[in-house]
């Protein structure tokens, strides 16, 4: 899977809410058929208050923070849960 989209989880962004660009590195929240990934040994926890499908999730065990869904999370493609690391 590729990604192209990844949750600053190790710096403070500007809130908690995946809509929030400036939570993004690279400063680009998720639009539609978006690859996101969640990973990195971090605290900032994610608000998910996308409310467009994205293509693909990927969360790695090692993010330590809270994901609160306030919108449905709508995948067109794989959402994966990977412990490997």
């Amino acid at each position: 899977m590729s990604v192209d989209i990844v949750w600053c989880s190790t710096s403070g962004g500007a809130d908690s809410k995946a809509s929030t660009s400036a939570n993004w590195i690279g400063g680009i929240a998720p639009g539609s058929n978006g690859h996101v990934a969640v990973f990195n040994a971090g605290t900032m926890p994610c608000i998910w208050d996308i409310t467009n499908a994205i293509s693909s999730m990927l969360i790695n065990s090692s993010y330590n923070a809270q994901i609160t869904q306030t919108a449905n999370l709508t995948l067109s493609g794989y959402f994966i849960f990977d412990s490997t690391g």
